[in-house]
């Protein structure tokens, strides 16, 4: 296929397609894949499912299906994927890149570098690089599928990923919490965490999230607890709490809104983030928090920006040892507004002048995710 003008996007049917764009970017001197580079990939036609073996609990699909593509695929044999993302119609291979797989699932499932067993990519010579194996044990070699997720293609694009997966729960309770205040929320999350919820609830919560639109602030999770257990729980949890509390056989995705439109990751010890809340209450923003996972996505409005509270909110996650990452480029611009920069560590950079010496695949992000 012949390449697009300089900014456009390189859309290849299949993977041999995308290393004939390799080597024509190396013969002709334009870079492609990172933010920075002359053209972006866009992997959208690479549907394929390699291999998917139910019995193994083992996926391999192409990146350019979705991760609520695959996540149908998995459930068609009774098995899960458990990875959410707050853009999950995003084509797998851009949300490596990302690596925009932190979610309400994060602090039990793990992130997308926890699911993958292998993966392919190309190299800049337009060969076939292989990380990892079809196996849940394997200790050969290094493991390099790490580096690719979240280097936004800047070491070559990722053609082909293997999951592990697991049985699909069933018979959840899911719990969605509304109150004027994060305040009793926050308290049921900390109860949650303790050793007396496991008295009084029994199985622990599968996932949690703390959301705040429009001033009004929600809970959301799932637990295979039963629905009368979960309610006679949250009844005892405090007031001002109104619940909706349901019985599903799958457990659901997270697909929200508010968060697929975040600029700014605040990740902190799950232990401070009631002190973040707290801090960053008063700037009125949306957010969406993980409180297991101790990470919270901010969605900055024009005004909120410039507010001292949430400018000294930024500064006090630094000031606590916390990661203040950009997600888009206004994140960038208004991290540089008060500022907080990072710059990627000397060994990525050694990584990229090993894989890519003459930076075919454009330079790294500025910020890494």
């Amino acid at each position: 296929m012949s390449a697009p003008a300089n900014g456009g996007r390189l859309q290849p049917r299949n993977q041999a397609a995308a290393a004939d764009l390799v080597r024509q970017a190396r013969a002709e001197g334009w870079s492609l894949g990172s933010p920075a580079a002359d053209r972006q990939w866009d992997l959208s036609r690479l549907q394929q499912v390699s291999l998917f073996n139910p019995a193994d609990m083992l996926l391999t699909v192409e990146t350019g299906l979705s991760l609520r593509k695959i996540k149908q695929i998995a459930a068609a044999e009774n098995l899960w994927l458990p990875l959410d993302s707050p853009i999950p119609d995003l084509p797998l291979a851009d949300l490596l890149a990302r690596d925009a797989s932190l979610s309400w699932l994060s602090h039990r499932h793990g992130l997308a570098r926890d699911r993958v067993m292998s993966l392919t990519a190309l190299d800049d010579q337009g060969q076939a690089v292989y990380s990892g194996a079809r196996v849940v044990k394997n200790v050969a070699g290094y493991q390099l599928a790490p580096l690719y997720i979240g280097a936004w293609h800047s070491l070559g694009p990722v053609m082909e990923v293997s999951f592990r997966l697991s049985p699909q729960p069933s018979s959840l309770t899911t719990v969605s919490l509304e109150a004027a205040d994060h305040g009793p929320l926050l308290k049921l999350w900390t109860r949650s965490r303790s050793g007396e919820s496991a008295a009084s609830l029994g199985p622990p919560w599968e996932a949690l999230l703390i959301k705040r639109r429009a001033g009004q602030w929600q809970l959301r999770g799932f637990t295979a607890a039963p629905r009368e257990r979960t309610l006679g729980w949250i009844e005892a949890a405090g007031n001002g709490i109104q619940a909706n509390v349901a019985v599903v056989n799958q457990p659901p995705d997270e697909a929200d809104e508010v968060a697929s439109k975040a600029s700014i990751l605040i990740q902190v010890l799950p232990s401070q983030i009631v002190d973040l809340l707290a801090a960053l209450v008063p700037a009125g923003i949306d957010l969406i928090c993980y409180p297991s996972a101790g990470a919270v996505l901010l969605v900055p409005t024009a005004d909120s920006t410039g507010d001292q509270p949430f400018r000294a909110a930024l500064r006090s996650a630094q000031a606590w040892g916390g990661r203040v990452r950009p997600l888009s480029l206004e994140g960038a611009t208004t991290l540089d507004e008060v500022g907080i920069h990072e710059q990627p560590p000397a060994v990525m950079q050694r990584v990229k002048q090993i894989l890519d010496p003459d930076r075919v695949f454009g330079p790294w992000p500025e910020q890494l995710w």
